[in-house]
């Protein structure tokens, strides 16, 4: 095993980008049932299927909230590193400018 640790500042951006892409997924399948799933608890208000309608929008809105927002900090961590690796990897370039290498 190599003690080196390399990173890839584009890696890390593409890997941010894929988390955003799922957090986006994820909005988006919400958005598709909450609708109806809301419809249906409200119709069936009375009955024991439209509160447990109603109940399940409510837990999978605080599930998906949970992690659209774990997914939207991954992405932000990632570009973040990928900026602070680049912006390292070109002040370690500078201090050599003047050396000749």
């Amino acid at each position: 095993m190599s003690p080196d640790v390399r990173v890839d500042p584009a890696i890390l951006e593409s890997a941010g980008r894929s988390a955003d892409g799922l957090r986006q997924g994820v909005a988006d399948e919400l958005a598709d049932v909450e609708p109806e799933t809301a419809q249906v608890a409200k119709e069936l208000g009375g009955w024991l299927t439209g509160s447990a309608s109603d109940q399940l929008l409510r837990w999978w809105r605080e599930d998906l909230d949970g992690l659209t927002a774990r997914l939207d900090h991954i992405a932000e961590g990632l570009g973040l590193c990928a900026r602070d690796y680049r912006h390292s990897d070109h002040a370690s370039a500078d201090n050599f400018q003047g050396l000749g290498w």
